[in-house]
């Protein structure tokens, strides 16, 4: 577990034949009892979750040249498109969540929506994991293609070019 604005420790893994993973969500790094799997403990359940920031975007359906057209078009706001290393592009859509109760209702009224444009609406739960942007899958790079810490709900083709 590396907590932000610590040091990044020498060992953090640059490299692995599945990829790297990280949580969409910041979590507490303790295990907790997952009431929905009758009690089974776990350090990624929506118990370990300490902030609903993050909703995942990403689709196998759509090609990735479509799906980067479709993202920059979309009136969300993205805070990072990245390359999964294989055939997906993900994006991180910033919510800001009160609640698990907030989150799972934004989430419920983009489903439509995000399910016609063929986005896999099982990663959009808040405890997904997904590819981190840099970190190699076998030899292709995860690679960040778009950043933005302060995105707008406004298209990405509609914001400022900066650099």
């Amino acid at each position: 577990l590396y907590e932000v604005g610590t040091r990044i420790p020498d060992t953090l893994p640059l490299q692995a034949e599945d990829g790297i993973f990280f949580l969409t969500n910041p979590v507490d790094g303790l295990s907790h009892p997952n009431r929905r799997e009758t009690g089974k403990r776990s350090m990624r359940s929506q118990e370990s979750i300490t902030a609903f920031r993050y909703l995942l975007m990403e689709s196998d359906e759509v090609a990735v040249e479509d799906w980067l057209k479709i993202l920059i078009q979309l009136p969300l706001p993205i805070a990072a498109v990245y390359l999964s290393g294989g055939k997906s592009v993900h994006a991180l859509v910033r919510v800001d969540a009160d609640s698990k109760s907030d989150y799972d209702e934004g989430r419920r009224q983009l489903r439509p929506i995000l399910g016609a444009l063929g986005v896999d609406l099982q990663a959009t739960s808040a405890v997904h994991l997904s590819r981190l942007p840099t970190a190699y899958r076998g030899e292709v790079q995860q690679k960040l293609l778009y950043l933005n810490s302060l995105p707008e709900t406004k298209p990405i083709l509609e914001l400022a070019e900066q650099r």
